[in-house]
């Protein structure tokens, strides 16, 4: 079965980043740090890319074709879910990938930032507390 040790450092680097975007809005974002949050939004885009590509071409498909139906049923859950999770996403990041588009309306730059990142950490949780300790008792 799948090693998640990958998966959950992934996890990790994607939390430092979120982390790095949420210390800025913590002290109320200023525009001179618009280029940076910009820069780090772009880095978590292409950082969830990763981590979609690894499950998509590696966990999902050994899950799919397991035997226990449990873990089947729970593989195509996390799939269907992870499709709206990546649309949200998307028009997130293609709203504030840049320091232009954050400066414009900077107080829905904060409000989306907020609900997106809820679904990623909700998300995130979810991975590690449900699907790999159930991977890693199939091993």
């Amino acid at each position: 079965m799948l090693n998640v040790t990958s998966l959950e450092r992934q996890h990790h680097d994607i939390a430092n980043i979120m982390e790095g975007i949420k210390d800025h809005l913590n002290k109320n974002v200023q525009i001179e740090d618009t280029f940076h949050i910009a820069m780090q939004i772009n880095m978590l885009a292409g950082k969830l890319k990763i981590h979609l590509n690894t499950e998509d071409e590696h966990m999902y498909p050994l899950l799919l074709a397991d035997g226990d139906k449990e873990i089947k049923e729970m593989a195509k859950l996390y799939m269907d879910e992870m499709g709206y999770i990546n649309e949200e996403f998307a028009k997130y990041k293609n709203s504030f990938n840049t320091k232009s588009k954050i400066e414009k309306n900077v107080e829905n730059f904060k409000a989306e930032t907020k609900r997106i990142f809820e679904i990623l950490e909700n998300r995130v949780l979810k991975e590690e507390t449900e699907l790999y300790p159930a991977i890693k008792i199939k091993k």
